[in-house]
């Protein structure tokens, strides 16, 4: 009964900080720390419930919770037992391998919500001392990092195809009696329950996977390694290029003078040059430049962020694919409930993918260069995802509640389309086919969230070049026609209104980017031959009309946004009607 009540107590407790902000502080000032602590000491001896609860509940308190967190690092021994709780393999011998990786990664949890006040501490202590932070100080939190991650890796090992169907089956075979005179549980509805306990915590551990990604994954040391190996790779497009020639005119004056008399010396220095570079020379080069890739690649395997590509994105892909449970949920309240857990499984899933990508966009974008195998790999999935859950438009309507779910994993799905294709500047093996879903996504989207990262993936794709004048056509005669104008003509009727202020701001941004350049192979027989010019000049006056339907007081970044998405078409129109004069 204790036991039962203090359960009860700690839920509660960690139920009022997470609907009621206000009340962290009066619960900082209960002092309970010390007492939740010492469920982690002998957690081999109560139920592995009570110990899940009391890590729920601080992990739940040191979120964001500056004061909690220095009074949990400044506890005793409670970081070392805690430590002691995420290096375990096993609590007790009647607590199960599964109940045992929950009180792990709830230990990690409350760990990792320490760790930047706990470096800071660290930092501090060593500011006084007029010394850094030392090598093993760092490294003992690094490894905690690590460790987590495996944690969470092996906790995230669930097959969602397998769980969907055993979980549809007990739905549909709990005995009805059960259901009216409701005496206990039965079997099935008590292996319902663990089965939706499991997933609750798999949705947490791909929260603080995300987390951890998010704070900690590309670290400078691996965007500078990266960035390195790229700029060695690359030559520069022109003589400018670098920052080193920048600002040194004096002594290039001072070059020019001292070879002025020089006559053909200079060409004849370079031919002989050229003709001392042979093909042992090549492989020197070749070498060199494989030497240094294989040493980043070798820098990101040991990196949080070569353990979360090796440990995490795989089964963050595998609990992303929808399953069999996204077509039950008009059937009945039940398989309602089951198809909403799997649905919301996949949509955190597609989440913390999206974090990992947008990270590297950020971050790291040489990494996608340096792996576009990975990225077309990516692309292929994901698009995979979009096609089962959109289907063909011939197939039969699905009914409200399971298109709501499927367009709620849909916006994830195409949001990480949008995060990849715009990381790797459009460079995704696109198909027509894949294209003409995406416009018929854009274009049947139930909301403009998503319609807003169809145009996005949209526009990235029709960036590339040399040899996709065809998608870029179909793209951008789509963006202005189908996005824009029709936008711009609904807003301009009578009575009319136009909402989509985002879509057509985010399909002119990329048109600016798109056909920036009359350089690109795409430009002359698209925007040119298509008279994309004089389309674009016949919007700008209902652009203005456009930006005066959005009320600055109620939706000022918007209204900001839409003022300079008309000012740049205004730049745009005047820089194309010149630029081939």
């Amino acid at each position: 009964m204790v036991l039962l009540t203090t359960d009860n107590m700690l839920s509660l407790l960690r139920v009022l900080c997470e609907t009621v902000p206000a009340s962290v502080k009066q619960v900082n000032d209960m002092a309970l720390i010390p007492f939740v602590i010492s469920f982690f000491k002998v957690a081999d001896r109560l139920p592995p419930s009570l110990v899940q609860t009391a890590g729920q509940f601080l992990h739940t308190l040191t979120d964001e919770n500056t004061a909690a967190k220095r009074t949990l690092l400044g506890h005793g021994d409670a970081v070392n037992v805690l430590f002691n709780v995420v290096k375990a393999q096993q609590l007790g011998a009647e607590t199960s391998a599964d109940d045992t990786a929950v009180v792990r990664m709830l230990a990690g949890a409350v760990l990792m919500n320490l760790k930047d006040v706990a470096i800071e501490q660290l930092e501090t202590e060593a500011d006084k001392r007029g010394a850094d932070v030392s090598a093993e100080d760092a490294q003992v939190w690094d490894n905690m990092t690590r460790a987590v991650l495996e944690i969470v890796s092996g906790f995230i090992s669930f097959d969602p195809h397998e769980a969907a169907a055993r979980a549809l089956h007990l739905a549909e075979t709990i005995p009805v009696a059960d259901v009216i005179a409701a005496p206990e549980a039965s079997k099935q509805e008590m292996e319902l329950d663990r089965l939706g306990a499991r997933m609750d915590y798999i949705q947490m551990a791909l929260e603080l996977a995300a987390n951890i990604f998010t704070d900690e994954g590309a670290s400078a040391e691996d965007a500078e390694k990266a960035e390195s190996e790229s700029e060695d790779t690359a030559e520069p497009a022109d003589g400018n290029g670098s920052d080193d020639d920048m600002g040194n005119d004096e002594d290039e004056e001072d070059d020019d003078a001292e070879h002025e008399d020089d006559g053909d010396e200079g060409e004849a220095d370079l031919e002989d040059r050229d003709a001392d570079f042979d093909a042992d020379d090549m492989n020197d080069v070749l070498c060199d430049e494989g030497a240094a890739k294989k040493e980043t690649e070798e820098a990101v395997r040991q990196s949080v962020l070569g353990v979360f590509i090796d440990a995490i994105v795989p089964s963050l892909l595998r609990l992303a694919e929808p399953t069999v449970a996204m077509t039950c949920a008009a059937e009945s309240a039940r398989l309602a409930s089951v198809a909403e857990d799997f649905a919301a499984l996949n949509e955190r899933a597609l989440g913390c993918f999206n974090n990992f990508l947008l990270v590297i966009e950020e971050s790291l974008k040489a990494w996608f260069r340096m792996h576009a195998d990975r990225v077309d790999a990516w692309w292929r999935f994901l698009i995979g995802v979009a096609e089962r859950l959109v289907g063909s438009a011939a197939d039969a309507d699905p009914a409200a509640a399971d298109r709501r779910l499927r367009y709620m994993v849909l916006d994830r799905a195409i949001g990480c389309m949008w995060t990849l294709a715009r990381g790797v500047g459009g460079e995704v093996p696109a198909t027509p086919d894949q294209i003409e879903g995406l416009i018929f996504v854009c274009s049947t989207a139930p909301d403009h969230a998503l319609r807003v990262k169809a145009v996005g993936v949209l526009g990235n794709i029709a960036r590339r070049q040399p040899g996709h004048v065809d998608a870029n056509r179909r793209i951008g005669l789509f963006l202005v026609d189908h996005v824009i104008a029709a936008s711009l003509q609904a807003n301009a009727q009578p009575g009319g209104t136009c909402a989509a202020v985002e879509p057509v701001a985010e399909a002119l941004d990329l048109l600016f980017d798109i056909y920036g350049d009359m350089a690109y192979d795409y430009d002359e027989p698209v925007f040119v031959r298509e008279k994309l010019l004089p389309r674009l000049r016949q919007m700008l006056a209902p652009m203005r009309s456009l930006c005066k339907t959005v009320d600055r007081r109620k939706h000022r970044s918007l209204r900001d946004r839409c003022d300079l998405a008309t000012q740049n078409l205004r730049a745009f129109i005047e820089y194309k009607a010149t630029e081939r004069k």
